[in-house]
């Protein structure tokens, strides 16, 4: 990064999107919120601190190590997210249990010490968490008529999530619309509200993409089969669309699929908000037939 020298300038600001980048977020070089957050949580190595269930649940690159860890020994943890919630914990205890500790769900250096004498035992860590992801996507997916959506926005595209709304309504699926500029908020709604899935509408003048959650070794199976078939029907309407893992807030904290879609400037988006609304709810349609084999 160069010298301490105070100094935000431009060797900073570059250091700083390269570190935005590989912690899958957005590469503005601007250390807002978000970037503050991930720099704290990547301090968190494994043993620097016990780690259990609290609120606000811990965060860190530890906790997401312990989620590869599990899921690579056959305990899925959900997305390695760095988030230790309900799953984490639970995932965590049935460990103990099965290697004769106490299943408190607290990690500790004897849950530590018996992680790593199985992990070195050479499970195969990358593949064995895609096909565990892979089953609990295909075994979680339904019928559109049966699932619970959200549909969010932070600001400038109701006309469009309405729309959306309106789409997959009448395919039968019970949904709702959630407005908020916090996408934590957003998230937290969701994951109340029990959704099967969540799209985000976001207006963003320089970015035409899909999004989907995506951390080290672990990806969101379901948000990235999504988001391409979004990114494919869309396309056409919008122009080329790309699809994109990330790690961003509502990415991260929701507890279903989701994909974030964003689409340009809200302004252009208007003569095209029927067809793009049509093009969404066909490949959530789609999404679906697809997990069942259809």
């Amino acid at each position: 990064m160069g010298p301490i020298d105070g100094v935000f300038g431009e060797h900073t600001r570059s250091v700083v999107r390269g570190f935005q980048a590989d912690s899958g977020l957005d590469s503005d070089g601007i250390c807002g919120p978000d970037t503050w957050a991930s720099l704290i949580e990547a301090a968190h190595v494994r043993g620097s601190r016990l780690l259990y269930m609290q609120s606000p649940p811990m965060r860190g690159e530890d906790v997401a190590q312990l989620q590869r860890d599990l899921a690579a020994l056959g305990f899925p943890a959900g997305p390695a997210n760095g988030i230790f919630a309900d799953r984490t914990a639970r995932a965590t205890a049935e460990f103990q249990r099965n290697v004769g500790l106490v299943p408190d769900g607290v990690v500790g250096p004897e849950t530590l010490r018996a992680l790593e004498r199985l992990g070195r035992r050479g499970f195969p860590t990358e593949s064995v968490v895609h096909v565990l992801q892979e089953q609990q996507y295909l075994l979680s997916s339904g019928s559109l008529g049966a699932m619970k959506i959200v549909i969010g926005e932070n600001g400038g595209m109701n006309t469009l999530a309405a729309a959306v709304r309106r789409s997959l309504s009448d395919n039968g699926a019970h949904v709702i619309v959630t407005a908020d500029p916090d996408w934590s908020n957003q998230a937290a709604q969701a994951n109340k509200f029990g959704a099967e899935l969540f799209i985000g509408l976001q207006a963003r003048p320089d970015r035409r993409e899909i999004c989907y959650f995506r951390s080290q070794n672990s990806v969101s199976v379901g948000g990235r089969h999504l988001a391409a078939l979004v990114a494919e029907r869309v396309s056409p309407l919008l122009g080329p669309i790309s699809t994109t893992g990330m790690r961003i807030a509502i990415l991260r904290e929701t507890r279903m699929p989701a994909v974030l879609c964003r689409l340009g400037s809200a302004d252009r988006l208007v003569p095209a908000n029927a067809g793009v609304a049509s093009a969404v709810a066909a490949s959530v349609r789609c999404w679906t037939e697809q997990s069942r084999g259809a």
